[in-house]
């Protein structure tokens, strides 16, 4: 038993409810608060060390016996995701100090990142379907408050819908976790596993997949459920839409990924289906919405829906080669999204506006933003040989090895899409002259902000250098994903209990 997966969850739980308690804004607070999130991010990446060969680390709260407690189950792919989230997050903490002072912030907004981090964490660590569903609320309280506190009247109205439709995600997860408790009598994964297999072909159990896709759909922001995305996340400061952006969703098609691929047996063509062409449909109107866009916040929300759907093409598929391709694009896209708003927020401090018809001249005002901009936003275009176009590549070839030209042809024209949305941000933003003088960048705090975002860049250009590693590591993560056997054997035999024979269809 090893208490690591404990301590991802409780470390951001501490440093939440002292800055809670520690309310008077200070440099000290602010130091504890960054300092808190690097310790946290150090811990993730060792979990992610520990578990790079395939390993699974878990611990059981209280030493319950599944179905009992909270099992707490950390994979590669779970340690990766919670790894580069805690990098995400203490990135975003630190541009959030040089953002806007500590005196000016509200005192909640630090509590409220560390609290959702503690429900990210909890999301991906969880292994069992009634925590991830209080992971989800955790995040979803969280998210919500830290888009009322520092808002105005037009941007809350704005936040209605988000918190509206994730509501309606949330009470279908629970409805789902009814099903499952009534079906299967646990809601802990281990279980599920083991008893799944005598109701394969039961219409019972479709029924509840269906439920609980529908439910991720809505967090994930698939197309038709996709409509609380595009006008929320601009209305945030941009420290915190970089946290939105790169994470919330994420946890959603993390969510998607392990349910069909670890918890349920592949027993759901037409749900796979359905999936993989809402997820066509989703990566062509990501890239349109995007496209059609003026502001660049406006255009980076659109993207996300747009890369969503690429992550989840793939794993339609329902193949090892699907998981490992939308496991690269996740990975990649948790990086590179985040560190694109903290851009977008650099560009709209120095012009104080981000539409792409009122500003220009960044190229010579500040080469070194451009430089920033140029790496992430041609990466998660797919050029090559940055980081975004490995994962793509895998995408099309376990598409074109499955036959699924359809499913292809929509993950191209997101891709282009994608490409011509950043080249028009990059012609009228920074290669363009500006429609006013271009105002000095030479102010510290905007440099001091551009730095902050070089630690995100600096990972994705290691996941460019080390591209063979991060695809190895992306098939070992795919690989553990659908070892449903080896996940029920890691947690039962944790606790000294043999149930695995017979169960496992």
């Amino acid at each position: 038993m090893s208490p690591l997966p404990a301590m991802a969850v409780l470390l951001p739980l501490f440093s939440a409810l002292v800055l809670f308690f520690w309310a008077k804004p200070s440099p000290l607070r602010s130091g504890f608060s960054v300092g808190f999130s690097v310790a946290q991010a150090l811990l993730c990446w060792w979990l992610a060390m520990q578990t790079r060969h395939g390993e699974i680390l878990a611990c059981m709260a209280g030493n319950w016996s599944p179905p009992y407690g909270i099992a707490l189950v950390v994979d590669p792919l779970s340690a990766v995701m919670m790894a580069l989230a805690s990098s995400v997050a203490a990135t975003a903490v630190l541009f959030s100090h040089y953002e806007m002072p500590a005196a000016r912030q509200h005192p909640l907004r630090m509590p409220l990142v560390h609290t959702m981090m503690m429900g990210a964490n909890l999301a991906f660590a969880t292994g069992d379907l009634f925590n991830l569903f209080v992971a989800f609320e955790i995040t979803l309280v969280a998210s919500y408050a830290l888009m009322v506190i520092e808002s105005d009247s037009w941007e809350i109205r704005h936040a209605v819908p988000y918190v509206a439709i994730n509501l309606v995600g949330s009470a279908l997860f629970l409805t789902a976790a009814g099903l499952v408790y009534s079906l299967f009598g646990t809601l802990n994964f281990a279980d599920i596993i083991v008893r799944s297999g005598s109701l394969v072909g039961d219409p019972r159990m479709t029924f509840l997949v269906i439920i609980l896709c529908l439910a991720f759909s809505i967090k994930a922001g698939v197309v038709p459920l996709h409509h609380w995305l595009p006008n929320s996340y601009p209305t945030l400061p941009p420290a915190c839409a970089a946290l939105f952006g790169g994470l919330l969703t994420k946890i959603g098609v993390y969510a998607i990924l392990r349910c069909l691929g670890t918890v349920f047996p592949p027993a759901f063509p037409g749900v796979y289906e359905a999936l993989g062409w809402l997820a066509a449909v989703t990566a062509v109107v990501g890239g349109l919405g995007a496209v059609s866009r003026d502001r660049i916040r406006d255009i980076l929300s659109f993207h996300i829906i747009g890369q969503i759907g690429l992550m989840l093409l793939p794993a339609a598929l329902m193949t090892r080669g699907g998981f490992t391709a939308a496991i690269l694009i996740l990975w990649h896209n948790m990086v590179v999204k985040s560190s694109l708003f903290l851009i977008g927020g650099v560009v709209l401090a120095i012009h104080g506006t981000d539409r792409l018809s009122k500003i220009g001249g960044l190229l010579r005002a500040s080469p070194w933003l451009a430089g920033l901009f140029a790496i992430q936003a041609f990466s998660l275009a797919g050029l090559p040989p940055l980081s975004g176009f490995w994962g793509k590549l895998l995408a099309l070839e376990a598409g074109i090895t499955r036959y699924e030209y359809g499913w292809v042809a929509a993950g191209m024209i997101g891709g282009v899409l994608t490409l011509i949305s950043m080249v028009k941000i990059w012609n009228s933003a920074f290669a363009a002259a500006s429609v006013e003088p271009a105002p000095t960048t030479t102010d510290t705090r905007l440099w001091k902000m551009a730095a902050t975002i070089s630690i995100l860049c600096v990972l994705t250009l290691g996941m460019t250098v080390l591209a063979g590693p991060m695809v190895k590591l992306s098939r070992v993560a795919a690989a553990g994903v659908m070892d449903r056997t080896g996940y029920a054997e890691s947690v039962l035999e944790l606790v000294g209990k043999d149930r695995l024979g017979g169960g496992m269809p």
